[in-house]
């Protein structure tokens, strides 16, 4: 956990408290929203492809996998899967971690999720041919505003390093958004 304070400068020095979504009842959907509108804002490298996209579960053949937001880094050729929690979750991590299995491997069911994916790609950016999309290196990443205390040892057991963790927190009545990458790296 990461503790700080943060200030508005002006007009006058003013400690800013921050804002808790849960007791707000701002939901899920407007950090979802947040990111759609604004995440090659925030993380240049990245182009916002699609929201809620379905892909087939390798284990069960059923689109029970359900991303939040699809996006793609131009520069490194690989596809990123975000998924939001407006509270803590320890099972965020997993959930990830599968949904990033459903493009690992060679089987016909990641085969036909890597095309589907390409697809939404092309979508945007008619250029990007299979060959030319880095698929072993897919991320992930999980963004809420509570971290809950077991993530990070779901990430040192699984040991993947695909996954990144940030924490969002609002301050003056969500008119101010601070992001922290948790990196539970275990090199």
């Amino acid at each position: 956990m990461v503790n700080f304070l943060l200030y508005r400068l002006e007009p006058a020095l003013e400690r800013l408290e921050e804002t808790i979504l849960k007791k707000e009842k701002t939901k899920e959907e407007y950090i979802k929203k947040l990111f759609g509108e604004n995440l090659s804002k925030i993380f240049s490298n990245l182009i916002f492809l699609n929201e809620e996209c379905y892909l087939l579960n390798p284990d069960t053949k059923q689109k029970d996998c359900i991303a939040d937001t699809l996006a793609f880094s131009k520069r490194d050729k690989y596809f990123v899967i975000i998924e939001y929690k407006r509270e803590d979750s320890h099972r965020l991590y997993e959930q990830t971690q599968n949904y990033i299995s459903c493009l690992d491997d060679e089987n016909d069911t990641c085969i036909i999720n890597r095309f589907k994916l390409l697809e939404i790609l092309k979508e945007k950016e008619k250029k990007w041919e299979y060959d030319n999309i880095n698929w072993e290196e897919t991320k992930g990443m999980c963004i809420t505003p509570e971290i809950h205390k077991d993530l990070g040892h779901h990430k040192r057991k699984t040991k993947n390093k695909n996954i990144a963790i940030i924490e969002i927190k609002f301050f003056d009545d969500i008119k101010i958004c601070m992001l922290i990458l948790i990196n539970y790296r275990n090199d």
